[in-house]
């Protein structure tokens, strides 16, 4: 069986059709997926895996599904367990860090500190700037020099940096291995890269509370 991924995100959007008074597929339309595939990302036949929930979102349905339940894209990530408490890491210079000990609420708060360092860092949309730090993180000359020590796709690096492809949730292991060689988080290099972005962090044309957003992640209850 597949690793299920996602719950809160599937809840949210039933509880949010329930409210509407919509029908299931009806809601799959308003959010750009396919009403079977998608919840095959959920609800397994025995013995035959879930869908992959990351190769289902791509852009276009984390925005239609932040439009539909009437949040951020960011939470969106956090609904679809893309940013885990292990991915708060320590951000070089900022002294930052997300304390495995620490209780729920210290969590969240020390998460809220960190994510708004990567808000006022302001490197969204640089994988050239990211990826010359993944090499010089890796004490290489080149980029290919890096990709060989980290046991990454040297292909896939060049062309996120020339911004001939953008990565998609499905990178997330590649996004996950450059964090650890360069002992960041996740978030930053997501941004960076390019795969999370500024207007996720827009609602209405206000700026989320980042508490708020964490908190509100994970207030669904799965039922």
């Amino acid at each position: 069986m597949g690793v299920q991924k996602g719950l809160r995100l599937y809840q949210a959007i039933i509880d949010r059709f329930i409210e509407k008074g919509i029908e299931y597929e009806d809601a799959a339309v308003e959010c750009k997926v396919d009403p079977d595939i998608f919840a095959g990302c959920f609800d397994a036949t025995s013995g035959i895996d879930l869908n992959d929930l990351y190769e289902v979102l791509k852009r276009a349905q984390i925005d239609a599904i932040s439009q539909f339940l009437g949040c951020s894209g960011f939470r969106i990530f956090l609904l679809a367990d893309v940013i885990q408490w292990e991915d708060f890491q320590l951000i070089s210079d900022t002294g930052l860090v997300v304390e495995k000990k620490s209780n729920p609420d210290q969590k969240k708060e020390q998460a809220g500190q960190y994510l708004q360092y990567v808000v006022q860092a302001n490197l969204f949309g640089q994988p050239e700037f990211i990826v010359e730090q993944f090499i010089a993180a890796t004490m290489s000359k080149t980029l290919a020099e890096a990709c060989k020590k980290v046991d990454l796709n040297y292909r896939t690096l060049l062309s996120w940096k020339n911004k001939i492809s953008t990565p998609e949730l499905s990178d997330m292991p590649t996004i996950k291995a450059m964090a650890k060689a360069m002992d960041m988080g996740t978030p930053i290099l997501m941004g960076g890269l390019n795969l999370l972005m500024a207007e996720d962090f827009i609602l209405d044309g206000q700026t989320v509370n980042l508490n708020d957003e964490l908190a509100a992640a994970m207030d669904i209850e799965i039922l």
